[in-house]
């Protein structure tokens, strides 16, 4: 379950650095010719990244409250049976 999620977020956050917030930045079209438009475009997108990376990092606080290694006690054995190898 844990690889899903981490699979739908990675693609997620892909999906958001390439299709989502350039165009919100205003780089669309010619704005790659234009330093000036490109620069600022830059700018604010990096903005917006880094104001991602810390609404995560308190969504993150907020939610996990728990450390389940911690608690978790190592299992012994083995849950499958199979028959003996040689027999």
């Amino acid at each position: 379950m844990a690889s899903g999620v981490n699979n739908a977020v990675a693609r997620t956050g892909g999906l958001l650095a390439v299709a989502a917030i350039p165009p919100l930045a205003g780089l669309t079209g010619d704005a790659f010719d234009s330093p000036a438009i490109f620069t600022t475009g830059f700018h604010t997108t990096r903005l917006v990244s880094a104001s991602m990376m810390g609404l995560a990092a308190l969504l993150t606080f907020l939610t996990i409250r728990e450390n389940v290694l911690i608690r978790s006690e190592p299992k012994t054995g083995c849950p499958v049976t199979a028959p003996q190898p040689g027999r």
